[in-house]
């Protein structure tokens, strides 16, 4: 395992950012075992939010069990996609960080994102009220997901302006599937050619992206081959298929999978290699319920692919 450090950290994050988003911790049962195992692996940073059902209950009851408060990166999001039909205010925000404070039961978070933005609100305000709790211990790093770039970087101009604290760190959907469309809606990918100078901000203003989606919501995770006699609307649910089934996609995948078998690995394993092995710092934020999943996708880690096999699996050769 591979990590990088933030300045407002102490503990380094790791390369692997493990998710809280799945069913059975959104539904408040006890994986004890799956977030032991991938402490076990190394992995330092945990990726929840405040709309992802009890998911910080669950978590906060792990870390109380097993003391581990000072040893890993707790990582959650205020103005959630539940919210989108509010108006975000400092308010709003500092009531969904007590909240999560609360139920993940600590007094601070190590790494705060904004969930999604509210482009009706100059970029000021989130700069300003972040700082406020910055300054009250509440968190250290901060960042977002799902802002396009422009709006980060003018916030950053605004911060360093303002001798403030800027985004440390962004967390777009980012994956080899290029993302063609949005059910959640507000999402904001980084993939494919129209994203490039997406790419390119984060690269030279050397902001890590913390990328969900890592495996394209399971359309790059092997559940799915394109040899399959079954339609992907059986296999995949309807939100995957909405993402990202179109033709290129499944070129990518098809490529992949021959990739895979060229190089004794799988589909998943092929794919984090690629992300890992992009111009800009990348830590993928991965999900898997069950232990052996896990160790699969970590074994991608292991891969590595020569310049023309990521030119190829990007259908530019």
């Amino acid at each position: 395992m591979e990590y990088i450090l933030l300045p407002q950290l102490e503990i380094p994050v790791s390369c692997m950012i493990y998710g809280t988003a799945f069913s059975k911790m959104m539904e408040g049962h006890s994986v004890d075992d799956v977030l032991d195992y991938v402490s076990e692996q190394g992995v330092t940073t945990f990726d929840t939010a405040r709309s992802y059902g009890l998911s910080e209950r669950v978590l906060g009851d792990w870390i109380q069990r097993r003391g581990n408060r000072g040893k890993i990166n707790v990582l959650t999001k205020g103005c959630n996609p539940d919210m989108t039909k509010l108006k975000f205010t400092p308010k709003s925000l500092r009531s969904e960080l007590e909240e999560s404070l609360s139920e993940l039961q600590t007094n601070y978070v190590d790494l705060y994102a904004l969930h999604r933005d509210d482009t009706s609100l100059d970029v000021s305000v989130f700069v300003e009220t972040l700082n406020e709790f910055a300054a009250e211990g509440k968190i250290k790093a901060f960042g977002a997901s799902n802002w396009h770039y422009t709006r980060m970087d003018a916030a950053n101009e605004y911060a360093y302006a303002h001798n403030l604290q800027g985004f440390s760190f962004g967390s777009p959907a980012f994956s080899l599937a290029e993302v063609v469309g949005d059910p959640w809606g507000g999402s904001i990918a980084i993939s494919g050619e129209k994203n490039a100078d997406a790419r390119k901000w984060f690269e030279k203003n050397q902001i890590p992206v913390f990328n969900y989606s890592a495996f394209g919501r399971g359309f790059m995770s092997g559940k799915y081959r394109t040899d399959m006699k079954q339609d992907i609307t059986e296999v995949l649910p309807s939100w995957t298929c909405e993402e990202y089934v179109c033709e290129a996609n499944m070129e990518r995948l098809r490529r992949a999978e021959q990739l895979a078998d060229k190089k004794n690995a799988t589909v998943s394993q092929i794919n984090l290699a690629w992300i890992m092995q992009q111009p800009f710092v990348c830590c993928p934020v991965f999900s898997p319920s069950s232990v052996g999943h896990i160790e699969e996708n970590l074994k991608g880690l292991n891969v590595r692919l020569t310049e023309e096999e990521i030119a190829w699996l990007e259908l530019k050769g």
